[in-house]
Formats: C-alpha cells, structure tokens, sequence
C-alpha cells in the first residue's frame, strides 16, 4: 500500500472484494467540481422538438395555477376583512400556504430527485381542491384560513414544476427556462386580480466551489419578503385606504401597470441573459429598482395616486428580474441529482421571506393603526362637529366601507375631514411597513454583487431530454 496514494486499497483474499476508501481530500475535490463536470459532459446538440416545448407548456401552466392560488387572497385582503371581520387572524391568509410550502418544498423536492417526479406533482393537487372547496364556502377567517392550509399543499410542488423545464432545455437555455416560468407566475397574477442521503436535504455539493447557493437562497427570501408581503398584499390595502380606488375592480385595472410590466421586462430579461450569458448584471438592476421602489412608499402620502403608477412601473422591472434568474442561479450549483432538492429549497426559502414578511408587516402596520386609528380620526370627526357618541359608528362604516349615512349628527363637511385624516393616518402607518424592508434589500444587493458568473456552465448539455435521440448516434450509424 502507497502512503501517498489518495485512494488507500485494501487487498485480502480472506476479506472478499477490493475495498477503495476515499479521502476527505479527494471527496471535496470531486464535489468542487461536480457541477461544472455535469454542464460539459455532454454537449451535443439535441434538435428541440414539439415535446420538449409541450412540457414546458404543461409545467408553466402548473407555475400560472400556483401563483393565481397565492395572488388572488392575497390582493383582495381588504375585502375579505370588510367581508368576515377578524383583521388581526387576516395575515394567515397569506401565512398559511407560505408556510406549508416553506415546510414541504425541500421535501419534495428531494423525495421527486430519487423517486417518481410525476406521481408527487399530481397527488397534491387533489389535496388542494379540497381546501380550495373549503376556502370557496367559508364564512368565517377561521374557516377560509383552514382552507389555505390545505391549499398550501401543492404549493410544495414548485419545486418540481420550476426543475423540469431546467431539465428537458439545455443548460444555455436555464434562464430561458426559469423565464418562461415566470411568465407563467405573471399570467397566473393577472388571473388573480382579474378573478434520504448521508448530507440529508441540504447537501453540502451545494456549497462547494461557489457561494452562489447561499447568496442567492438569501437574496430570493428578501423577494418572497418583499412580494408577498409587501407588493402583493400591502400594495392593494395602500391603494383602497389612501382613497385612490374605491373597490376590488379598479384596484385591479390600477396594477395591470404592474402586471403587464413584468411580463414584457421579464422577456427583457430573459433575452439578455440567455444570449450573454450574463445573470449576475440584470440581478444588480432588478434589486436596485427595488429599493427605489420602497423607498418612494416608505415616503408616501394620500396625494401621490397618480405616482403611484410609477411605483407600479418600477417594482414590475424589479420583480422580474429575481424570480426568473435566482432560480437559474441556484440550479446552476446544484448536480441533476440534486435539482429539484435545490429548487425546492429556493422556494422554502422565498415562502419563509414571504410568511415572515407578511407576519412583521401586520405586526406594524396593525400596531400603529392600533394606537393612532381611533384617536386620530375620531379626533378629526368631533373637531369638524360630530358627537362624540356617534363616533363609533363612524368607525364602523370606515371598516366596512359602507353605513356613512347612517351615523347620527354626519354631515358631508365632516365626512370629509375623518376620511381626509383617515387618509394620512394609514399613510403613516404603511410607511413603517415599507420603511422596515429597506435594510434587507440593501443586504440583498450587496449579496447579489458578489455573486459568481456561470457563463461556463451554460452549454449545449440536456440532462433529462424528452427527445428521441440514440445513445452515441454517430457510432450507431457505423453498425
């Protein structure tokens, strides 16, 4: 035996078989460079016929699905409450389903690299038209959260639906792939305002070679924080409470400036990283807009409705950016053995950042609404000439939208000067909301700029095609 050897060789007719133990060394070494390895072991071009695109078709589709379950609640939160009360529990709304995803992703997503993806993508599913019946005959929060729950089941299987399409195009294509997913997710949130191993489950491969893994995990948790929490649920409240639209309607046609952005900035996006193979720049783009675009709510007022488009403008580029690139970013230090695990965990990530997120934004918003609501309002409302006894009513029809003309002793001038103080009050407490994100984003960009560039790994290579190519072709034809 050679001590120098790295590979130490026991030979011993009496033991059996030859047993060859690698060193800790030479172990880490093989795990380095796993990945690179992968993306160039095979690079002949695979002609991409109507099945690769099918699947993907079928995947996005499942991604649009996904995305109107979680958008839909979620801008119509205002409503809800006005509907079934219990503004403290209404944060579960949007809790509930991150945090079941937030739990299973990782789950299935590694059970789908060692079992049957098809199986685990279809059986949840089943699960979720259960909650989503639940969730359609609630008539309390209780009940509709419940439904949620339930529903938050198949969310778990992004993990997935966002790996296959990665799979079946060839690694140059990966933010092509994670592009045409987002597309998915976009049109599912237009819908939605218009209606075991030894390393376990976080494998250490995904931390060699590269911080890319733990940089972009931690950068998508800021975008759940920042999406879930604050663009998606908070924007709309901001939107009714401020008194720039009155209802569900025309709140919707007012973020189409945000929806539609993102489906054209996301084809942007999508075109420039896939032919520069470049995804580290539009990510230091997407992430600063972000931070202007909380910076202008963390300083909004009742008299920017019309700036308001901008912001809508300005976080539709942002959004679209991240959801199609980290994805890409933290399958490209992920081995096909890992790739479903490691999108899974990209997506625990960003529901743990959304779960979060809105838990601290309700805490802050409702806290400061708490102390300064009543006061406030009823304070301008008695000021202007109405009975102290009749504020309570007045109060009330704030809450419900609806009843203003029957408070006793309401006039109009008034019911001008409570909804005018309303107005401000709610802008000061949004503003807290907005404001407390600003630090995490700011961490976010600094880890998105020391992000490492994966131009070499974006080859010809497939690494599941659905195509029908023969093993060695060339040699094939010689026989």
């Amino acid at each position: 035996m050679e001590e120098n050897n790295n590979i130490a060789t026991l030979d011993n007719e009496k033991d059996g078989p030859v047993k060859h133990l690698e060193t800790a060394e030479h172990v880490k070494h093989i795990n380095a460079d796993l990945t690179k390895q992968e993306s160039h072991v095979d690079e002949t071009h695979i002609a991409l016929s109507w099945r690769s695109w099918l699947v993907v078709f079928v995947t996005c589709f499942a991604i649009t699905a996904q995305v109107f379950v979680v958008t839909a609640a979620g801008s119509v939160i205002a409503f809800i409450i006005r509907d079934l009360g219990e503004p403290g529990l209404s944060g579960w709304i949007i809790q509930g389903p991150l945090l079941m995803q937030s739990v299973l992703s990782p789950i299935v997503g590694r059970l789908s690299d060692v079992l049957d993806r098809r199986y685990l993508a279809s059986i949840p599913p089943l699960i979720a038209f259960i909650g989503a019946v639940v969730s359609a005959k609630a008539t309390s929060m209780a009940v509709l959260i419940g439904g949620g729950i339930l529903i938050g089941v198949t969310l778990a299987t992004i993990s997935i639906v966002q790996a296959i399409p990665s799979e079946v195009l060839p690694l140059k294509y990966r933010a092509l792939a994670n592009g045409f997913a987002f597309l998915g997710g976009a049109i599912g949130g237009l819908i939605g305002e218009w209606k075991g191993r030894p390393d376990g489950i976080l494998a250490h491969v995904f931390f060699r070679g590269s911080p890319n893994f733990a940089l972009s995990i931690f950068a998508f948790a800021v975008e759940g924080w920042i999406f879930y929490s604050a663009v998606n649920s908070i924007t709309p409240q901001v939107v009714l409470n401020l008194g720039w639209e009155t209802s569900s309607w025309r709140i919707s046609i007012r973020q189409l400036s945000y929806t539609i952005t993102t489906l054209f900035a996301s084809l942007v996006i999508t075109a420039y990283s896939t032919k520069y193979k470049d995804l580290k720049s539009p990510l230091l783009v997407t992430f600063t807009l972000f931070l202007i675009v909380v910076i202008c709510y963390a300083t909004v007022n009742p008299s920017e409705g019309n700036a308001q488009y901008g912001f809508n403008v300005l976080s539709g580029i942002g959004q679209s950016g991240p959801l199609t690139l980290l994805v890409a970013l933290v399958q490209f230090t992920a081995p096909h053995a890992f790739l479903s695990t490691a999108t899974g965990l990209a997506f625990s990530a960003r529901a743990i950042g959304g779960a979060f997120g809105s838990a601290v934004l309700d805490a802050i918003i409702n806290g400061k609404l708490g102390s300064t609501l009543v006061p406030e309002v009823g304070g301008a409302a008695i000021e202007a000439g109405l009975p102290r006894s009749s504020v309570p009513a007045l109060l009330a029809a704030f809450q419900s939208g609806e009843g203003f003309d029957q408070v006793r002793g309401i006039n109009a001038t008034i019911l001008a000067a409570a909804t005018e103080q309303s107005h401000w009050t709610y802008a000061r407490a949004y503003r807290l909301g907005w404001a407390s994100i600003i630090p995490f984003v700011v961490i976010a960009l600094v880890a998105v700029a020391f992000l490492r560039g994966v131009k070499d790994l974006m080859t010809e290579h497939v690494e599941a095609t659905v195509e029908k190519v023969g093993f060695k072709q060339d040699s094939a034809e010689g026989l």
